[in-house]
């Protein structure tokens, strides 16, 4: 039986999270032209063995298949309407695995729009997509929220917004992908996500591996 979340992460020893769903689905034969997030629903036994193949390597973290799995970029695939369906699907897949033994992740990536004044989605329309997949998240009974591989810091800021108004104990992940420059692609720097993160009492940051790990220890 796991303890809570907030004890077990202030332990001492490394702890050990799983690794990628989409490159793993991707080496079982799914191509890149299609919603890796969708099957979780029409393939459920495919996102079922990776997460187990994670679990089974030791990882105290499964993270559900959502990572794109916002509502910009479902209508973009053309699958808007399978929103909520993706959504309690993959929780209930990765607490199905988790077995009460590790703990599960509502994963959530960047939208794929521009938020303002960069672009045309307000902060508004932002949080209202971010609240969406939190609120479901909740529902369906995940252990915390993680933001990865985010670049606008105004963007990360709005969905940890978006959790804090809906849930303000549930603990909270964030990761930021970083260039060789050591910044986002929008410029933003490690120092201004470690104070953004603070300002909204993060429990776990980290990096994207984007620049690999050698990269990231730099």
């Amino acid at each position: 039986m796991k303890i809570d979340l907030k004890k077990f992460i202030q332990q001492d020893d490394p702890i050990v999270a799983d690794g990628g769903l989409v490159t793993a689905l991707y080496d079982k034969g799914y191509y890149i032209n299609r919603s890796f997030e969708e099957l979780s629903v029409t393939d459920p036994q495919a996102v079922r063995e990776v997460s187990k193949s994670y679990k089974a390597a030791g990882a105290s973290f499964l993270k559900t298949n959502t990572f794109n799995a916002v509502l910009p970029k479902l209508i973009k695939n053309g699958i808007p309407e399978q929103h909520e369906n993706i959504l309690r699907a993959s929780c209930k897949l990765a607490k199905e695995v988790a077995n009460d033994e590790v703990y599960v992740l509502g994963t959530i990536g960047p939208l794929g729009v521009v938020i303002e004044p960069l672009g045309p989605t307000s902060i508004d329309e932002a949080r209202n997509y971010f609240q969406k997949n939190v609120n479901i998240f909740i529902e369906e009974g995940v252990d915390a929220i993680l933001f990865t591989s985010f670049h606008d810091l105004r963007e990360l800021e709005t969905g940890l917004q978006a959790v804090k108004e809906i849930h303000s104990d549930i603990p909270v992940f964030a990761q930021i992908g970083i260039q060789e420059s050591m910044k986002t692609s929008f410029g933003s720097t490690l120092e201004e996500f470690v104070d953004l993160t603070n300002k909204y009492n993060v429990d776990v940051i980290g990096i994207s591996g984007e620049v690999g790990p050698s990269g990231s220890l730099t």
